[in-house]
């Protein structure tokens, strides 16, 4: 894995808060991509009776706070700029989530080419998850040499993620989706 080089850790809060006004167009058709799209691929990870609570890291605008809802989850979403008046994202940082340990059920996540620091997201996601939580990592495939405009991690081989996982994570069950140019995985893990 590679990531972008930022001057400061300031520098790289900023550009990913940019996003938002920068590309609105991009976000809400994200965003509607992932109402539309995520409630299908769930199905495909029935989730324990016991999976009440979801954080969702990177939520933007907080399509996938809606679908969670929608599945009868309590959920909210962090982000580093959910925009004004935002009723399912609340501000906040994945590198450091303001959330008591083990206080969260299951985090789901599409926005991990956005972190900065991947293994201090992943321990947060720990941190957070109860026993035996569910996280939940959707993740693009993409080449190291071209990443995307807000990716601050890229790699070439989705099963990159496996070894940084491994450390607080059993991969329980995958699923390849997307298409041949723009391959996507979803891994669905549990809390060691």
């Amino acid at each position: 894995m590679h990531t972008r080089g930022y001057d400061t850790y300031s520098t790289y809060l900023q550009h990913q808060a940019s996003k938002l006004g920068k590309e609105p167009v991009a976000v809400l058709s994200a965003n509607q991509a992932v109402k539309d799209q995520l409630a299908p691929r769930l199905a495909l990870f029935p989730l324990p009776a016991t999976v009440l609570s979801v954080l969702c890291l990177g939520a933007r605008l907080g399509g996938e706070v809606e679908v969670f809802r929608t599945l009868g989850h309590f959920a909210v979403g962090i982000d580093i700029n959910p925009g004004p008046r935002n009723r399912y994202v609340v501000f906040g940082d994945f590198h450091k989530l303001d959330f008591p340990k083990e206080s969260v059920d299951l985090v789901y996540t599409n926005a991990m080419d956005h972190c900065l620091f991947l293994d201090t997201v992943l321990d947060e996601v720990a941190r957070v998850l109860m026993p035996e939580g569910i996280f939940i990592l959707e993740a693009v495939g993409q080449s190291k040499a071209i990443p995307g405009g807000y990716s601050s991690m890229f790699w070439g081989n989705l099963q990159e993620f496996l070894p940084p996982l491994s450390r607080h994570f059993v991969v329980k069950q995958t699923y390849a989706w997307g298409t041949s140019t723009i391959p996507w995985q979803t891994f669905m893990c549990m809390k060691i």
